[in-house]
């Protein structure tokens, strides 16, 4: 009788942990951004947060207190920049996380297909994917096992603007631009429109909440693939409307595409009921 090899596989589980990151930038990016955007946002000394009741207060402040608004300001902006990029590290750092369940359990598929003695020992392997970065995490799941989102390089591209915006303080550096030394930023979105039924004229739909239209409309979605470049030197910056909109191209397209490729994979190989 032949030998069956029982490996439970879960694809919701994976899921969910991207689908985390999303959640989590979306919010951390929300409560950051918006209070940036209060005029009463302007304690930015830590040592105004309530003392401990076991500790002696001596604070050590390495800011000047009471700063102008014009300094307040320029904290904001570069809280700005901070916020945006910890927003983007954790959308890809929850996905990339997906990935190494995804090669770990490619691994063991690997195994018990018998085509794993081409690959090479499974732990070595495994703990060499984890240290990888996301475009090498990738790049080695579509060599090794056929796996491949359909947005590949607009993921590798918001990976280098988290680069950008992280270790060249909100800076285009070279190593993040392509051949034409200009970094570009590509999601799909949608768009609401509202399209006039004798003339055809189109305007947003948010136009309806502030004044009446002199004939009947209809309600039109677009999907678009959005685009933001910028060359090297250049301060990265992304609208409110920029970054949900990633948030949601990474919910519904980047992470989706990238479990169906996986589940392929999986088919592929034989392995029943694959979900």
């Amino acid at each position: 009788m032949p030998k069956y090899v029982h490996v439970e596989i879960d694809l919701k589980h994976l899921r969910n942990l991207a689908q985390t990151g999303v959640r989590r930038a979306e919010l951390f990016m929300g409560l950051g951004l918006n209070a940036t955007n209060r005029h009463d946002f302007s304690d930015y000394e830590l040592n105004k947060l309530p003392v401990t009741s076991d500790q002696a207060s001596l604070p050590v402040v390495s800011l000047p207190r009471g700063a102008d608004e014009r300094t307040i300001e320029r904290y904001k902006e570069q809280f700005r920049v901070w916020i945006t990029s910890c927003g983007l590290r954790e959308l890809l750092e929850h996905y990339a996380f997906m990935l190494d369940q995804m090669h770990h359990y490619g691994l063991a598929v690997a195994h018990m297909k018998g085509f794993m003695d081409q690959l090479g020992n499974p732990i070595k392997l495994q703990a060499s994917f984890d240290r990888l970065g996301l475009i090498q995490k990738l790049l080695f799941l579509r060599d090794r096992f056929g796996v491949e989102p359909e947005h590949t390089q607009h993921i590798a591209a918001l990976y280098h603007a988290r680069n950008s915006l992280s270790h060249g303080f909100g800076t285009v550096r070279a190593k993040e631009a392509g051949e034409d030394d200009k970094l570009h930023l590509r999601w799909l979105a949608s768009e609401l429109w509202a399209v006039g039924e004798e003339s055809g004229e189109e305007f947003p739909i948010g136009e309806l909440f502030h004044a009446a239209k002199p004939e009947q409309t209809r309600i039109q979605l677009r999907c678009l693939e959005r685009e933001r470049s910028y060359s090297v030197g250049e301060r990265l910056t992304l609208s409110g409307q920029d970054l949900w909109e990633i948030c949601y191209f990474f919910s519904k397209h980047c992470i989706p595409s990238t479990l169906q490729s996986f589940e392929a994979f999986l088919r592929k190989q034989g392995v029943a009921d694959a979900r």
